[in-house]
This record gives C-alpha cells, structure tokens and sequence, in this order.
C-alpha cells in the first residue's frame, strides 16, 4: 500500500497561505479554509459551512492585515538641483484701486530758480490829481561863526560866516539882522565843533525892536553840552513868531569863559511865513510892550 505523508497542521496551513496569496488570489479580500481535525490537512472552501462537523474546524484569514504604526521621520535628503526657469505666466487681472495713502511730510524747500528775463515796460499810467498846494517852505539862516576869543557871553550874526564877538553895547549893532517879514522861526538847532570837553553853555535866538544892549530879549533857547569828541549840539522844543519891526542874532553864553575859545559853532532856523496869523500879531505886540524876557549878560 502506498505511503500516505501527513503534513504538519502549520505546515500545511502555511503552504495554503501560500498558494492562496500567489498573483492569481491577490484580489480575495478573505479566505475561508476547512482544517482536519486529525491531521491537519487544509482545503479552501468558499463558506464556513462547508467543513464537515467534527471531522475539520473553519478558519479564515484576511488577505491584508491592519495598517502599522507610523515610522519615524526619516533624515532630510539632499537639496536637489535648481529646476529650469518656468516660462512666463499670463498676466493676471488688473487689482481693485487701493486706499489712498497718508500725507507725506512736507518736503525741504527747493533752491531760488534763476532770475526771470525783465518783462515789458507797461503803459504809462493816467496822470494823477493835483495835489493840494504844499506849506510855505520859508527862509532858512544858517551860520557858522569862529569863537577865538575867551569870554563867558558871545553873540554873533544869523546869516553867512565870520567871527563871534563879546556881547557888549558897541557889538550889538555890528551882528543883528533884520526880520524881512511876520514869520515863525522853527527847527532852532546849534552845534559846537572844537570845543573843550565837558564844556556847557546855553544857546540863544534873541530879538529886539532897537540895536542897544537892553534891546534884545530871549525868544527861544537850549542847553548845549560838549562831548568827548568835542562836539555838542541842541535844538529848541518849539518855534517863535518874529515880526517885521523885530532884529535877530545869536548868542551864546557859556559856563566857563574858555570852554568854547577856538571852536566853531554852526547855528540855523527857518523862519516860514506868518503873515496876518494871530502868532505874528501877539508877538508884534508882546515885544512893543516889553514882555520879552532881557537877554542880560
């Protein structure tokens, strides 16, 4: 009688495995096999149900098994090779206008361009309105008068150059001029060249109706003092009114007698037309009626 070899129940169910995960079973999503009890001998059935009861046991096997664990990361690759230059994209639709951006600072201010080239000369205007007629300018006396002497009293003359004098009787006549019209003497002003410094003296414009001494009184005066530079000047606050009766001059009395030897003094005034205005005529009166200050050395 022939041999009849029994295969090991593992075996056999490892060479069934086999047979059933080879190419042609590779679709099957489950295998179903009956066993033999007594000695392992495997055949593949297509249902549980057909293995005889008691003589084999049903068993079924999944032709993939559950899914593993993730692996671990493995280590980063090489940097590949830099690809070639893709070729250029369709322009894409134009975007929605942004937002307007804030204000700027204020930029620095720009350098001065060039001076333009002159533009034309323009029409000569229509002439203007006359105005109305000015004041009358008056006569102005200026003079400028030599003090070589030493004396604590001078006087000289309203007009031209020359020498001042020691106020006396016999100089009065020689130095007085006389008033051409009713006029207001104003801008009095005198100035002292030369003249030691420190020095002081007060400034006259006299006038009087008669040559004498005693004739002349003080119509406006100011206070003169010398500087370091051996200059000194004044002016008188207000004008007088002079009357055509009336003779003018200077004088100039000084603190000390030698204060002013070798200096010139520049004296001037205007005397603007008066005439028929009450200042004329109170004048005219005052002095006729001896209320002028004397002018008394």
């Amino acid at each position: 009688m022939p041999t009849i070899r029994v295969l090991a129940p593992g075996l056999c169910l490892g060479l069934a495995l086999s047979a059933l995960l080879a190419p042609q079973h590779a679709a099957a999503a489950t295998i179903t096999a009956c066993v033999a009890n007594q000695n392992g001998a495997v055949r593949f059935v297509a249902s549980p149900g057909t293995c005889v009861p008691g003589l084999e046991s049903s068993v079924q096997f999944n032709t993939s098994g559950p899914a593993g664990s993730t692996g671990a990361t493995g280590p980063q690759g090489a940097t590949g090779p830099q690809g070639a230059t893709g070729s250029q994209g369709v322009a894409g639709a134009r975007g929605a206008t942004g937002a307007t951006g804030a204000t700027g600072v204020t930029g620095a201010t720009g350098a001065a361009g060039a001076t333009g080239p002159a533009g034309n000369d323009g029409s000569t205007g229509a002439t203007g309105v006359a105005g109305s007629p000015g004041a009358n300018g008056g006569q102005i006396y200026s003079s400028n008068f030599l003090f070589n002497v030493s004396s604590s009293e001078y006087l000289f003359g309203v007009s031209g150059e020359g020498t001042a004098v020691s106020y006396t009787a016999g100089t009065v006549q020689g130095q007085a001029l006389f008033v051409p019209a009713d006029c207001t003497a104003g801008a009095v002003t005198a100035t002292a060249v030369g003249a030691t410094s420190g020095a002081t003296a007060t400034f006259y414009l006299a006038t009087g109706t008669d040559l004498t001494l005693d004739g002349l009184g003080v119509y406006v005066s100011c206070n003169l003092t010398v500087g370091s530079n051996g200059v000194g000047s004044c002016a008188t606050p207000s004008g007088a009114a002079l009357t055509t009766d009336h003779f003018i001059a200077y004088a100039l009395f000084p603190s000390s007698t030698s204060g002013f030897n070798g200096a010139h003094v520049l004296a001037r005034f205007a005397c603007t037309s008066t005439a028929g205005s009450t200042s004329a005529a109170q004048a005219k009166s005052a002095a006729k009626t001896g209320q002028l200050s004397p002018l008394v050395p």
